[in-house]
């Protein structure tokens, strides 16, 4: 039971279905901000973005310094999920969560445009190299956590608007539960990063080289 109340849909008024479309339309404007962006600034720099995106990817491949290198790896990880969950626990998060999506979705599609630009068609296997299992466990988790943290802010505005006082002890135990949860997965997530991604920049990078 307990397992099954971790894991349910959030529900306000009825639908959580308004909350997964707004987190997705903010991640999606994001993504569109990121390839105008890109267009604008980046465009003449092929040249040298080549050179630098290059010599990154090198050194991912090839961490010489193996804590720097977890350390970048969790914090990447950990940075949206956090920052969500502190999110929910303010009113302010109704406007600051969808605003992280945008962000989310700006830096990922700006990074992956960056790629694609300056290498080709090879620049989009490299991206998808560097960015793919990353994304496969970190962005489910911060929309997990995004759900239920944008209810929670909208119950925090509700209540400051009612000008009520409301104990919400029980919510937050379960937040910490849900997000516990999720830095297990997380962290499963840094351990496959560390152990594959690596192999697979040096086979894209093979490609091109």
């Amino acid at each position: 039971m307990k397992v099954a109340r971790l894991f349910r849909t959030p529900r306000f008024r009825g639908s959580s279905h308004w909350k997964v479309l707004v987190l997705c339309v903010f991640f999606a404007l994001g993504i569109l901000l990121g390839r105008i962006v890109h267009s604008v600034a980046a465009a003449s720099d092929d040249g040298q973005l080549r050179e630098y995106l290059l010599a990154f990817t090198n050194l991912t491949a090839q961490p010489e310094d193996m804590t720097g290198a977890v350390l970048s790896v969790l914090i990447t990880y950990f940075r949206y999920p956090l920052m969500v969950f502190l999110c929910g626990l303010m009113a302010a998060g109704v406007v600051l969560i969808p605003t992280l999506f945008a962000v989310q979705g700006f830096f990922l599609s700006f990074a992956v445009h960056s790629f694609a630009s300056a290498l080709g068609r090879s620049g989009v296997m490299l991206a998808a190299a560097a960015f793919g299992v990353r994304c496969l466990f970190a962005l489910p988790c911060t929309l997990f956590l995004a759900m239920h943290a944008l209810s929670g802010s909208v119950q925090l505005l509700q209540i400051r608007a009612d000008g009520r006082k409301k104990e919400r002890t029980g919510q937050f135990s379960t937040s910490l539960m849900r997000l516990a949860a999720c830095a297990l997965i997380l962290l499963i997530g840094v351990v496959v990063e560390l152990s594959l991604v690596p192999k697979l920049l040096q086979l894209a990078l093979t490609n091109i080289t």
